[in-house]
């Protein structure tokens, strides 16, 4: 199932960095930036979430949230978040349930 804009987005609860669990619900009548990305520490998404990183400030000037998610665990997204200072959760979505309501698998 994939969506197509203007759709409502569906609605999930992932655990991610911070020692948190993320809901899209959380950021209700803000706007939400859902980035899914293959996996962590690859060249191709290093440099996708570095440019999200890099103009963050941007998202925050529309009081936009970015959310990154990939099928790795949390240990995984700590260690690559930590590695690179991303200033956004990464998200595990490691049954790959939320990537498959949203059409990316």
């Amino acid at each position: 199932m994939a969506i197509s804009t203007g759709d409502r987005a569906p609605d999930f609860t992932l655990p991610g960095t911070g020692g948190r669990n993320y809901s899209l619900s959380d950021y209700a009548g803000r706007p939400v930036v859902v980035v899914f990305y293959p996996g962590d520490d690859t060249a191709v998404c290093t440099k996708q979430l570095t440019s999200y990183s890099n103009e963050l400030s941007a998202f925050e000037d529309v009081g936009a949230q970015v959310l990154a998610i990939s099928a790795q665990d949390v240990e995984s997204h700590e260690k690559f978040a930590a590695k690179h200072g991303f200033g956004f959760p990464l998200l595990a979505d490691t049954d790959k349930a939320v990537a498959t309501k949203y059409g990316t698998v």
